[in-house]
């Protein structure tokens, strides 16, 4: 933090003409900042929750249900058009994902229950904001219904805080809870690296055991015999 500082400093300088020499800490390779969530709800903390948004905010409720149900950013959901949908396929196409590739998202029953109360219209949003725009921020009424469930209670660090993104984070840890692999992951939720994925890694402890099982199980059920272990 103090060399970002530095370098903020010197850079402030140039900009207003009191200095024209170089910046001492370009050569230096500034330590990342881990920013990463690592807090994911539990299924008793998400029934809650949504149990409590759908009583006090139906809107910010079904829009919560579909980011849990699909992994779904709130910028991904907040820009749902009516094409944008196909509940007979039960998918959802994302056009502008974050990493530009776009990708398809797989419905649940629940969110396809939501999205088929409404009016999918071409052009027009699923989840408008007022006059019909596209929606910018996440509804206060999620921050009002976390504080008044104690989720956050006694969590300082912001990465252990629950926010809208944490329901994305949720769905990926049940996934890889649940014996998804982590490349499936990484395709559902459109990373663009697998560096993305691999902080869940942490959640799947059993599966590399299970893959050595696995050829294990393989080469047991076949007539491979080993040539180290064979007589004379």
């Amino acid at each position: 933090m103090a060399l970002g500082v530095v370098r903020a400093v010197y850079r402030k300088m140039r900009d207003w003409n009191l200095y024209d020499g170089p910046i001492p800490t370009d050569k230096i390779k500034l330590p990342k900042k881990d920013n990463r969530r690592m807090r994911f709800l539990t299924p008793e903390e998400a029934d809650v929750l949504l149990s409590e948004l759908a009583k006090t905010a139906p809107e910010t409720y079904a829009m919560a249900l579909v980011s849990l149900h699909t992994g779904m950013r709130f910028g991904e959901i907040a820009g749902l058009r009516g094409e944008h949908i196909d509940l007979a396929a039960q998918t959802i196409r994302i056009a502008d994902a974050k990493n530009s590739r776009g990708r398809t998202v797989y419905m649940t029953q629940k969110v396809r229950d939501i999205l088929s109360q409404r009016p999918l219209l071409c052009g027009r949003y699923v989840f408008p904001g007022r006059g019909g725009g596209r929606r910018s921020d996440v509804s206060d009424a999620f921050a009002r219904c976390v504080a008044r469930l104690g989720l956050n209670k006694g969590r300082k660090d912001r990465r252990d805080r629950v926010v809208f993104h944490t329901l994305r984070h949720t769905y990926a840890s049940w996934l890889v809870q649940g014996g998804t692999p982590l490349f499936t992951v990484g395709e559902l939720l459109g990373h663009s690296s697998v560096e993305m994925t691999r902080r869940y890694s942490h959640l799947a402890p059993n599966a590399f055991q299970a893959t050595v099982e696995i050829i294990e199980n393989y080469l047991e059920a076949t007539s491979f015999s080993d040539p180290v272990h064979r007589d004379g």
